[in-house]
């Protein structure tokens, strides 16, 4: 009886995934989005030196020859820059 539950939920759990992740993402993303907003009008000083920071990294890894792995990994080197900025 036990391996027909846990085929059941495997199968469940297959089925919702491809649904679920998706839907998190945008939340997560349209989140992220919010805050970036509210920084910037809250704390413009601080959104000014998080971009210069990004535009930084972006450079600083387009002169060490990163800009076609960089292409690889994000949609666009700001994002990849972003991205790395916030960890």
């Amino acid at each position: 009886m036990d391996e027909v539950w846990q085929k059941f939920l495997q199968q469940v759990l297959l089925n919702l995934v491809p649904i679920v992740v998706p839907l998190v993402i945008a939340w997560v993303g349209k989140i992220c989005v919010d805050i970036w907003q509210k920084i910037k009008r809250e704390q413009p000083s601080v959104a000014w030196y998080l971009t210069e920071a990004a535009e930084f990294a972006v450079n600083a890894a387009e002169q060490v020859g990163l800009s076609g792995a960089l292409e690889n990994y994000a949609d666009s080197k700001l994002d990849y820059a972003m991205s790395v900025a916030q960890k």
